[in-house]
């Protein structure tokens, strides 16, 4: 027996592993995720979740009696933080509603949370309001930030609104090619988005620091003077998408009773919408072929703008319009990449 011989018995495996083809690389979890004012929502594969945007830090000499429950708190540089529905009752939270909160230890809250949910190595969209959007010095901001915490392979941000108009091309194949005018009616802002096919329209969109959240903060006043109690808004936005009725000292306030007490700002704020609908597209959307309103803020005001635009198309699932779409355009995105990288392999 030569050398060659004993060394090849002595290794069985040494020409299976000059042979082996190598495994495919395992494709990246596709995951939207619209950090809201209002709600964190995140989309992948059939799943939704979604939680409030509220953080509330936690004191080093707290005492807490979640029994060891600890689901909702993330470490952040140190500190720690409460974040989602738990942190709605916290004695203090935090209160950023400004256009650059991403470099808060709000924000980076909510996002670190989201990482429970969110694999490493993940294909990421995100968003950005229309009126920041343009900025990209903010968009490489949320760009470094999600890719770093979330510590995803792949992050891309789109504007709010056209989030919403992906999810539109998903669902209504019939609208592709035509001319939308899209209202996206959130917690802080509103976007007026114009398309023509898959053409954003510059000069006919906009978007507004205007949304539903005043309303809400309204109501939680006058209810608050009314039982004596101090509401807080997510109990009216809850009471008002009938996810649980208000019950305060024997008083209970349902989704009807709600809608009542908001009802002449509800057609304040549609008509300031309409407003800027008007100035921006003229008194009908008369360019557009189809106007399309969505949104958390669409579905509390429905009626009013059902009123003001009878043909007008609601979408399901109006509140996660948004992460939906950014879902599929992470799918639009990451099969144009996959077409692009195996046309290159068949070159080689």
């Amino acid at each position: 027996m030569n050398a060659n011989t004993q060394t090849a018995v002595q290794n069985p495996k040494a020409q299976t592993n000059k042979t082996k083809k190598p495994s495919p690389p395992v494709p990246p979890t596709l995951v939207g995720l619209d950090v809201g004012y209002g709600y964190v929502k995140i989309a992948w594969d059939d799943r939704i979740v979604a939680y409030p945007s509220v953080v509330s830090p936690i004191e080093p000499n707290s005492i807490s009696l979640t029994l060891g429950d600890q689901s909702n708190v993330v470490d952040l540089e140190g500190q720690q933080y409460q974040v989602g529905e738990d942190a709605v009752t916290a004695a203090f939270r935090f209160q950023e509603q400004y256009d650059s909160w991403w470099v808060s230890p709000s924000y980076k809250a909510l996002v670190t949370f989201a990482h429970r949910h969110i694999p490493a190595g993940s294909f990421l969209v995100t968003g950005l309001p229309l009126h920041m959007y343009t900025s990209t010095k903010a968009q490489a901001q949320i760009q470094t930030l999600v890719k770093q915490i979330l510590r995803a392979k792949h992050v891309e941000v789109l504007s709010q609104g056209i989030g919403a108009y992906c999810y539109v091309l998903g669902q209504y194949p019939d609208l592709h090619g035509g001319r939308i005018a899209l209202v996206d009616i959130g917690m802080r802002t509103t976007e007026l988005i114009g398309m023509s096919g898959t053409q954003f329209l510059p000069r006919s969109s906009t978007g507004l620091v205007m949304g539903i959240g005043t309303l809400l903060q309204k109501a939680a006043t006058t209810v608050s003077q009314k039982l004596g109690r101090t509401i807080d808004t997510y109990e009216i936005d809850w009471a008002i998408r009938q996810i649980k009725p208000l019950h305060v000292r024997g008083t209970t306030l349902n989704h009807e009773d709600v809608m009542e007490i908001i009802m002449s700002d509800r057609k304040d704020f549609a008509a300031n919408v309409q407003r800027e609908m008007t100035r921006l597209w003229n008194d009908r959307a008369s360019n557009f072929d189809e106007i399309i309103f969505c949104g958390g803020g669409s579905v509390i005001l429905q009626e009013d703008f059902q009123t003001l635009y009878p043909n007008a198309l609601f979408l399901e699932d109006s509140a996660l319009a948004n992460v939906k779409g950014y879902l599929q355009y992470a799918q639009w995105q990451n099969n144009l990449l996959s077409t692009e990288q195996s046309t290159k392999n068949e070159r080689l």
